[in-house]
């Protein structure tokens, strides 16, 4: 158990989130309105491949900077 609880860091938090964040990114690029409209369904007619396209470039953008965050954790820049 003592093993398994030095693998869950900061760092290997935020690599995981980016990871999935590329994941999401992928499929709202693919299939613009496959999951998307799950996730918003509430709102489903607002939901186009504009809007998803949009989302999935903002969410690589910040998978992108939490990656780079994990790999230097220590930068106070």
């Amino acid at each position: 158990m003592s093993n398994l609880l030095g693998l869950v860091t900061l760092p290997n938090i935020i690599f995981v989130s980016s990871i999935l964040s590329v994941f999401n990114s992928v499929q709202c690029m693919i299939q613009p309105l496959g999951l998307t409209r799950k996730l918003y369904s509430r709102r489903s007619h607002e939901v186009t491949p504009l809007s998803s396209h949009t989302f999935a470039a903002w969410t690589v953008l910040s998978a992108i900077l939490r990656y780079k965050c994990s790999m230097d954790l220590s930068n106070p820049v």
